[in-house]
């Protein structure tokens, strides 16, 4: 059918001024009603697509639901202004297509990276928003695919750059979770909304973090994203890189000022998350930014507690070289020698006595680490302490139980023998 049949229709006259070194072509452009709506003035050697661009721009029309006549016939995108000679053109404006099995047929050619047969759709002209039943667009689908032409032709066909699926996700976000760095970059050009979140809170910069994906993530903070945005749980892109251990991340988001100290929903700090997980190239690098290192969780324990606690004996030296605290107590009253005495962890151990640990700081039910070592069993560590310090042996808990007893009590045969060869004292009665 003949474009004219549908649609509003704006006069476009071409008076032409031709001097001797240039050609200008100056247009004015009227609406329907004869009102005067635009003055160009254009090189002559531009094409009618680039005045087509100009109305796009004034006038938020998409290029391809613009068609220009000569009469009854199309002038082509591509045809040079100078040629036109002077002619009156009319402009108009084609409704979007609602045939849906058209519509759906844009989704399976941006699946399949047609960029051909995508722009012949876009061009009858099928609506560039399409979505299946989960809200899926085909700017998502191609930004997810990292399919930087057929975002391209998308967004000149007047793709929305920030509609998201049903799950909140954007183009924005899908690509950035995937890294594609050359996708990234046109959308955030195109001003996306570098902060619009996933239904779970996470933003573009926040999954990046998550895969690591430093050169999408250094693009996204120069176009402003907020580095301090955090999920529903409160953790920010800063903590989800110290969580994964992602170094380069992490470096990037102290670069980029990011709050070093700023606590998931448990009170766990990047720094407590690092330690936990025993991501030491992570710890120094929070270090080196001056991140807290004895900012506990809502427990109480510090960074310096959970490395402890699981062994971490890289990190826990690093703690201690950086003057992390040694003599904080948990709420459960335990130090980070009392911790690591606990599991067994005979490395750790010796680490923070070589830091001048205490070894004499009590639980809150008055145990000591030579006390929770013995009741475990863990003999390396029960001899380690006693090579340390034997004024410990004698030491009664608040119900009067000293190591030898807890370790009897246990069935601890070995941490027995050892206590008795030491010199602990065997007669002791508890309570």
């Amino acid at each position: 059918s003949s474009p004219s049949a549908c649609g509003s229709q704006v006069s476009i006259g071409f008076p032409v001024s031709i001097m001797r070194d240039a050609v200008e072509v100056r247009l004015l452009v009227y609406s329907i009603a004869g009102e005067r709506i635009m003055k160009l003035s254009l090189a002559a050697s531009l094409v009618l697509k680039d005045v087509k661009q100009c109305v796009e721009d004034e006038r938020s029309i998409p290029i391809f639901r613009q068609r220009m006549l000569m009469g009854h016939e199309e002038i082509a995108d591509a045809e040079v202004l100078g040629n036109l000679s002077n002619l009156a053109l009319t402009l108009v404006v084609l409704p979007y297509c609602e045939d849906v099995a058209v519509n759906n047929e844009l989704l399976v050619a941006t699946l399949a990276d047609n960029v051909v047969t995508a722009e012949a759709l876009l061009r009858v002209p099928v609506f560039p928003d399409s979505c299946d039943e989960d809200g899926t667009t085909p700017l998502i689908i191609a930004s997810r695919r990292g399919s930087l032409p057929m975002a391209q032709l998308l967004l000149e066909a007047g793709a929305q750059k920030d509609l998201a699926r049903a799950d909140g996700t954007t183009p924005l976000l899908a690509a950035s979770h995937q890294g594609h760095l050359d996708v990234v970059r046109l959308l955030s050009e195109t001003l996306a909304d570098v902060n619009a979140a996933h239904q779970t809170g996470a933003t573009p910069l926040y999954i990046a973090a998550l895969e690591a994906h430093v050169d999408v993530m250094r693009v996204l903070c120069e176009a402003a994203a907020n580095v301090d945005l955090a999920c529903h749980t409160g953790a920010t892109p800063l903590f989800i890189a110290a969580a994964r251990g992602h170094r380069e991340a992490a470096k990037m988001l102290c670069e980029a000022k990011a709050d070093l100290d700023r606590p998931h929903q448990t009170g766990a700090t990047p720094m407590y998350i690092a330690s936990a997980d025993g991501h030491a190239e992570v710890v120094t690098c929070l270090c080196d930014a001056s991140a807290n290192l004895d900012k506990s969780n809502l427990t109480g324990a510090t960074p310096l507690h959970i490395a402890a606690q699981h062994g971490h004996d890289e990190v826990v030296r690093l703690l201690c070289a950086s003057a992390a605290r040694l003599e904080v107590h948990s709420r459960n009253a335990a130090t980070a020698l009392y911790l690591a005495s606990q599991q067994g962890h005979v490395h750790v151990v010796q680490s923070l006595c070589e830091a001048r640990a205490s070894t004499c700081s009590a639980s809150e039910t008055g145990a000591v680490p030579l006390h929770i070592a013995a009741a475990n069993g863990h003999l390396d560590v029960v001899q380690f302490l006693c090579s340390v310090s034997r004024e410990e042996m004698e030491r009664r808990t608040q119900t009067g139980r000293t190591p030898l007893f807890v370790a009897s009590e246990s069935g601890h045969c070995d941490v027995v023998r050892f206590l008795c060869e030491v010199g602990a004292c065997t007669d002791v009665v508890s309570g």
